[in-house]
C-alpha cells in the first residue's frame, strides 16, 4: 500500500510552503549533456489563498523547470518515472492537483481555470522557472490553459493524449458525455481487489505502475477502497470540460506545441484524434510537432522513456528525437 505523508508534517517555511519528506531517489543515468545534475528529490505542500493544500513533487536542482500534470482522477505518481529520467537536466515539478492524490480541496470548487490558478500560485512560492509544461489527458487542457495565462518564459507545451477535441461536439449534451465518461463503481471492492483490477489493467507496464495508480485511492477504516477524488467532484470537472476548446485556448498560445497522441488500433477513433492533433498543429507556432504511437492512455507511464525523450529533445533542439525501440527504454 501506499503511504502518504502526512500535509502537516515538516517546517512551514515562506509564502505558506510546507517542506517535506526529503529523499534521495535513484536516478536513472541519461545520455552525456551539456549540464547534468546529480538530482534531488522532495516535498513541497503549498497552501492556496482558500486554505487548499497542494503538494507538489521536486525533482532534480534549482533551474530551468519543467512542470508535469497529470489528468482527471489520476495522480503525479504516474509521472514520477518521466520526472526521473529529466531531473538531470531540467529541475521536475509534479503536482497533485486539487482535489488529486494527496492535495486538499475535496468537495470545493474544482476546474480547468482554477486548477491553473493553482499552478501559478504553486510556480511563484516555490520559484519555479518554468520552460515547459506538460499535461496528460485532462491535464493537457490543465496545462494549456497554464501556458495561456502566464506564457512567460515557456518554451514548450506538451499534450500527451489529450482531450483535442470539443466534448460538447463529440457527445452532443452533457449527459450524454457523463453517461460515456463516469468512472466505474469502487463502492464495495476491497483494496486487495482494487489492486489486483489494477494488476490486469496496467499488465505489461513497468514496476511500480500498479502503486502509482493506487496513489489515486486510499483505504478506508473498514478496509474498503476510497476515491481521493469522490465521484461527484469527477462528474463536476467533467462538466466544466465539456465546453472547453481546445483548438481555440491552444491558438492564444506563443510556445509550440508537442502533440503525442496514443492510439488504439480502432481505426475511426485513431482517425478522428489525428485530425484533431493535426488542426492544433496547423494553428501553433512553427516548430510544433505531432507524434502518433500505438499506446495506452496512459503512455506516459507505459513508455517513460519514450515521452521523457522526446520532451528532452523537443525542449533541447525545437525538433523530435528518434523514439527508443525499446518501450521502457530509458533516456
Amino acid at each position: 500500500p501506499i503511504i502518504h505523508q502526512p500535509l502537516g508534517a515538516g517546517p512551514v517555511g515562506r509564502g505558506g510552503v510546507r517542506t517535506a519528506m526529503p529523499s534521495n531517489p535513484n536516478q536513472t543515468a541519461g545520455p552525456e549533456a551539456p549540464s547534468v545534475r546529480a538530482g534531488r528529490f522532495t516535498t513541497e505542500v503549498v497552501m492556496m489563498k482558500d486554505g487548499v493544500p497542494i503538494r507538489v513533487e521536486l525533482f532534480g536542482d534549482p533551474g530551468r523547470t519543467i512542470l508535469l500534470v497529470h489528468g482527471l482522477a489520476s495522480n503525479g505518481r504516474l509521472w514520477w518515472p518521466v520526472a526521473r529520467l529529466l531531473s538531470p537536466y531540467f529541475r521536475v515539478a509534479v503536482p497533485d492537483l486539487r482535489g488529486h492524490g494527496a492535495s486538499g480541496g475535496q468537495g470545493g470548487p474544482l476546474g480547468i481555470e482554477l486548477a491553473t490558478d493553482d499552478l501559478f500560485r504553486c510556480a511563484e512560492e516555490l520559484s519555479l522557472e518554468v520552460a515547459a509544461v506538460a499535461g496528460q489527458s485532462w491535464g493537457a487542457a490543465v496545462a494549456t490553459c497554464f501556458a495561456r495565462r502566464h506564457p512567460s518564459g515557456i518554451e514548450l507545451v506538451a499534450m500527451v493524449d489529450g482531450v483535442l477535441e470539443r466534448l460538447r461536439d463529440r457527445f452532443g449534451t452533457k449527459d450524454e458525455m457523463l453517461q460515456a465518461l463516469t468512472p466505474p463503481d469502487v463502492a464495495g471492492i476491497s483494496w486487495e481487489s482494487l489492486g489486483a483490477r489494477l494488476g490486469e489493467r496496467y499488465r505489461g507496464f513497468p514496476e511500480g505502475a500498479v502503486e502509482a495508480a493506487l496513489g489515486s485511492f486510499s483505504r478506508g477504516r473498514g478496509g474498503e477502497v476510497v476515491r481521493s477524488l469522490p465521484l461527484p467532484d469527477h462528474l463536476r470537472i467533467l462538466s466544466d470540460l465539456f465546453e472547453f476548446d481546445m483548438v481555440a485556448c491552444a491558438g492564444e498560445i506563443e510556445a509550440r506545441l508537442l502533440v503525442i497522441a496514443a492510439l488504439s488500433g480502432n481505426p475511426a477513433e485513431d482517425r478522428r484524434k489525428l485530425e484533431a492533433s493535426r488542426c492544433l498543429i496547423e494553428g501553433a507556432a512553427r516548430g510544433s510537432q505531432l507524434l502518433g504511437m500505438v499506446a495506452d492512455h496512459d503512455v506516459h507511464l507505459q513508455m517513460p522513456g519514450v515521452v521523457g525523450a522526446q520532451l528532452l529533445a523537443a525542449l533541447c533542439s525545437g525538433e523530435l528525437g528518434l523514439v527508443p525501440a525499446d518501450p521502457n527504454a530509458t533516456l
